[in-house]
C-alpha cells in the first residue's frame, strides 16, 4: 500500500532561513507536516485534516503536525481535525499535534482548535526543565471539542525530572492572560480524557472558579495525582476574548525590543525579591553553615533553616538532608515540611533516602504530602515565569524577523544579540550557531566554554553539552576543510553515530538528520500514546499515615534525657485538633501547642529550660489522653 505524502523538514543546524508556513491546508497525508530539529519554525492559520481517506489497517496512525526535537517554534491559530466520532469504535488513530522532545526552553502551543480527534495533542518525553528552573512547554488558550482525549503527556524509557511539560501551565500572576485558558471537550470518555499527565507533576492555573460555569475551562477529567489545579480568585472577568488575544499581529522590531525591555524590568523586580528571600539572601553562606555544622549546633542550625523557610533552595535542602549527624529525621522533616518545594525535587528526596537511617514512612508521608501544594517560593517563581515566557516569545519573534529580512546585512550578529536576552545553555548553543554561520570558529568555541563557566550543569546537562561540543567540532572541521556534509569522512561519521545514540537532545537530532542524508539511516518518529485502561503516571508516594502499626502509644519522646531539644511523635485517636503541653515538675506550663492530623511530630526547644524533670501531656476534646516524663540535663 502506498504511503501518502507529507511535508518534511529536517535541519542540521540553526538555519539561515526559518520555516514559515501560513494559511496552508494539509489533507490526505499520513502525516501532514513533519519537522525534525527545526528551530524558530512558525506554523500559523493552517488546516490539518487527519481523517481516514482510504481503508486503514488496525494501528494505522494519521497525524496533522509532528514537531520532533524542535524549539523556539510558533504554533498558533491552526485547526486540527479528523472524522473521528467518540461514539464509534476505532481501528486507526487520528492525532492532531505531536510534540516530541522540545527540551527545557519556554515553548507554547497557543490558540489552536482541535476537534473530532482520537488524540488531540500528545507531548512526549522531555519537554520541561528541572523544577527549579520552571521552563518548558505550555498549552495555552487552545479549544478542544469532541475529542476522545484532549491533552496527553507521555514518555518512554527511564523516568526523569525532565519528563513531561512545564511545571506551570499558565501561572499565578494577576494578569488576565496568565491562566492556561484552554477550553476542554469534557466528554468523560475515560477517567482522564481532558488532561492525562503521565509525566512529572505540574500546576494548572485557572481564573476564578465561577468562570467554569460559563466556559469549559476546567479540565474535569484529569490525573489528580500529577495535576494540581490552582484558581486565581482575583481574575473574575476572564473570557476567551480578553484572556486569549491573538499574537499574530504586525509589530515592528522596535516595538518588540521595547516589550523585551519592559519584561526585563518586571523580571528584575521578581529576581530581586527572590534573591532577598531565598536562603535569607545568601545561599553560599547558609550552605556553608550547614556543611560545616557539628552535632552540638543542632538547634542553632534548625533556627537558621526555619528562619529561611519557606524559601530554602534545593542546594541548602540537599546539604541539610546530608547532615544526618546534626539534623535528625524529626528535625529535617520539620524543616522540609515547611518548604513544599522539597517534595518535588529528586535531589532532596534522594539525599533523604541515602541517609544511614532514612526518615520513617510517616515522616516521609509528612514531607510528600506537600507534593501537590504550591509553596510561597513556588508562587513567586510561578508569577515570574509568566513574564519570562512572554519575553521568550518576543525573542523568538525577533529571531524569525531577522532571519527573514533580506535587507539586513549582518543577520547573524542581530540574531546573536537578540539571543543574549535569554540566559540558558540552549540560548548559548543557538548563539554558537549564529557564530558558526558567520564563520567565526574561535567565537563558537568561546561561547561553548561560557556554558561551563556560566551555568551549574547537572550530569544530564553535562552530557548534552558534550554532545554539542562534539557536534560543533565536526561542523567546524568541515567548514575549515570547505567540505559539504556529503563529503564527511568515517571518523566524523563515527562521532555522529555516537552523538545520535547518546540521548534525546537537539544535538542528537542534528546528528541523526545528517546520517539520514549521508547513510540513508532509517528513522521512524515515535508515537507514545497513553494507555487509557491504566496509566503510567509518575510515582506518587501515598501520604496516608500508618499510625496504628508505627507505635502503640499515643506519645513517643526522644532523646530522653534531653539537652537542647525534645522530639515528640504523637497520634490522635480521632479527627480534630489536639493539644500538647510541657509541664514542669511543680506544675508550671512551659509550652502549649495545638496539633492536628492523625499523626505528627513536634520539636520542643529546651535551650532555655532549667535542668529538671518535666511531663508531656497530650489532650483532645478536653481529656488528657497520655502523659510521659522526660529529663532535661
Amino acid at each position: 500500500m502506498k504511503t501518502p505524502p507529507r511535508t518534511t523538514k529536517n535541519d542540521i543546524f540553526l538555519s539561515n532561513k526559518p520555516v514559515i508556513i501560513d494559511q496552508a491546508d494539509f489533507n490526505k497525508n499520513r502525516t501532514g507536516c513533519y519537522m525534525g530539529a527545526s528551530t524558530f519554525v512558525s506554523v500559523t492559520n493552517c488546516v490539518f485534516n487527519a481523517s481516514l481517506f482510504y481503508e486503514a489497517l488496525p494501528g494505522d496512525i494519521y497525524s496533522g503536525l509532528y514537531l520532533d526535537n524542535c524549539t523556539g517554534y510558533q504554533i498558533e491559530e491552526n485547526t486540527f481535525s479528523s472524522n473521528y466520532n467518540p461514539g464509534w469504535a476505532y481501528g486507526y488513530k487520528s492525532v492532531g499535534l505531536v510534540v516530541n522532545n522540545s527540551g527545557p526552553e519556554d515553548n507554547f502551543i497557543y490558540k489552536n482548535n482541535f476537534h473530532n480527534l482520537l488524540f488531540a495533542t500528545v507531548a512526549q518525553n522531555h519537554n520541561r526543565s528541572y523544577n527549579t528552573q520552571g521552563t518548558g512547554l505550555q498549552y495555552k488558550c487552545n479549544v478542544f471539542e469532541n475529542n476522545y482525549q484532549d491533552i496527553s503527556v507521555t514518555w518512554e524509557g527511564q523516568p526523569s525530572e525532565l519528563t513531561g511539560i512545564a511545571l506551570n501551565q499558565g501561572n499565578k500572576a494577576d494578569e488576565i492572560t496568565a491562566p492556561a485558558g484552554n477550553l476542554f471537550s469534557q466528554q468523560g470518555t475515560w477517567s482522564y480524557s481532558d488532561f492525562d499527565n503521565q509525566g512529572e507533576f505540574l500546576f494548572y492555573h485557572l481564573p476564578d472558579p465561577t468562570i467554569g460555569f460559563t466556559y469549559s475551562i476546567n479540565p474535569i477529567y484529569h490525573t489528580n495525582t500529577t495535576i494540581q489545579r490552582n484558581f486565581n480568585n482575583n481574575l473574575t472577568t476572564w473570557s476567551p476574548l480578553n484572556g486569549c488575544p491573538s499574537r499574530i499581529v504586525s509589530k515592528t522590531i522596535n516595538d518588540i525590543e521595547a516589550d523585551v525591555l519592559n519584561y526585563d524590568v518586571v523580571l528584575n523586580q521578581y529576581n530581586d525579591t527572590l534573591n532577598s528571600k531565598i536562603d535569607d539572601g545568601n545561599t553560599t553562606s547558609l550552605n556553608l553553615d550547614v556543611a560545616t555544622s557539628i552535632p552540638p549546633e543542632t538547634m542553632l542550625l534548625r533556627d537558621q533553616l526555619l528562619d529561611a523557610s519557606p524559601y530554602l533552595s534545593d542546594t541548602v535542602m540537599v546539604s541539610a538532608a546530608e547532615k544526618e549527624d546534626v539534623l535528625p529525621n524529626s528535625i529535617i522533616t520539620e524543616v522540609l515540611s515547611l518548604n513544599p518545594q522539597s517534595a518535588k525535587t529528586d535531589n532532596v528526596l534522594n539525599a533523604l533516602n541515602a541517609r544511614n537511617y532514612p526518615p520513617n514512612d510517616n515522616e516521609m508521608a509528612t514531607i510528600l504530602a506537600n507534593d501537590t501544594v504550591m509553596g510561597a517560593k513556588e508562587l513567586l517563581e510561578s508569577k515570574k515565569s509568566f513574564y519570562a515566557g512572554q519575553k521568550q516569545q518576543c525573542v523568538n519573534d525577533l529571531v524569525r524577523i531577522f532571519l527573514q529580512d533580506t535587507s539586513i546585512t549582518a543577520v547573524h550578529d542581530s540574531v546573536e544579540t537578540t539571543l543574549t536576552n535569554i540566559s540558558t545553555p540552549y540560548s548559548y548553543y543557538m548563539q554558537a550557531f549564529a557564530r558558526y554561520n558567520r564563520k567565526d570558529s574561535t567565537g563558537v568555541l568561546s561561547k561553548l566554554s561560557e556554558v561551563i563557566s556560566d551555568f551549574s550543569l547537572s550530569t544530564y546537562e553535562t552530557n548534552i553539552h558534550t554532545d554539542f561540543e562534539d557536534y560543533f567540532n565536526m561542523l567546524l572541521a568541515l567548514q575549515s576543510e570547505e567540505k559539504h556534509f556529503y563529503e564527511i569522512d568515517s571518523v566524523k561519521k563515527s562521532a555522529l553515530y555516537s552523538i545520535m545514540g547518546s540521548s534525546h537532545d537537539l544535538a542528537q537530532a542534528y546528528a541523526r538528520n545528517i546520517l539520514i542524508l549521508t547513510d540513508g539511516v532509517e528513522y521512524h518518529e515515535p508515537y507514545i500514546f497513553p494507555d487509557t485502561s491504566s496509566t503510567k503516571s509518575s510515582t506518587i508516594v501515598n501520604s496516608e499515615l500508618d499510625v496504628d502499626n508505627y507505635f502503640p502509644d499515643l506519645i513517643k519522646i526522644y532523646p530522653n534525657p534531653a539537652k537542647d531539644y525534645l522530639t515528640i511523635e504523637y497520634r490522635l485517636p480521632s479527627v480534630g485538633d489536639g493539644v500538647i503541653e510541657v509541664v514542669a515538675l511543680k506544675g508550671a506550663k512551659m509550652d502549649i501547642s495545638t496539633v492536628s492530623g492523625l499523626w505528627g511530630e513536634k520539636i520542643i526547644d529546651l535551650r532555655n529550660y532549667p535542668a529538671g524533670v518535666y511531663f508531656i501531656r497530650l489532650w483532645q476534646s478536653g481529656d488528657v489522653l497520655q502523659t510521659k516524663k522526660f529529663v532535661k540535663n
